[in-house]
């Protein structure tokens, strides 16, 4: 009676060792250092059109969470727009539980190491972060003249 368990409980662990594996497998697939700088970089294009942008070497850690550890994230106003920096952080690390990329929710961990945040307030275009963003900004009204 006690082997039967026994063995019961030992197939049932197999299946579920096996299942876990071929999650992770799965899930290894669908995350790359490359897919997620491409991701990145696509998303911050579509949020800060007037940045530029540049993120360095990824590397990707797997186990209970992916951990995505990165070098160098910087945005910078492109040229035409004054170039002036807006963010940037020497090393990153985000962290993100198996669960919540298989259920597709949940929470991830962020962390940074000596960000530097750049915000500019001007009178004509109202800020650098606003013109990153390729927002319109209200100019100054200009004298009409009287008849």
């Amino acid at each position: 009676m006690k082997s039967k368990k026994m063995k019961i409980l030992l197939v049932v662990m197999v299946i579920f060792l096996s299942a876990f594996t071929g999650l992770m497998f799965y899930a290894k697939t669908l995350v790359s250092p490359a897919n997620i700088k491409k991701l990145a970089i696509e998303n911050l294009e579509k949020t800060f059109p007037n940045a530029e942008i540049e993120i360095g070497e990824l590397e990707l850690g797997i186990g209970f969470s992916f951990t995505v550890s990165g070098n160098k994230l910087k945005l910078k106003l492109k040229k035409n727009f004054g170039g002036t920096n807006l963010f940037s952080v020497n090393d990153i690390k985000i962290k993100i539980p198996l669960w919540s990329i298989i259920l597709s929710g949940g929470s991830a961990t962020i962390e940074v190491d000596k960000p530097e945040l750049t915000y500019i307030e001007t009178a004509d275009s109202g800020n650098n972060w606003a013109k990153a963003r390729g927002e319109k900004v209200n100019e100054p009204a200009k004298p009409t003249a009287s008849a």
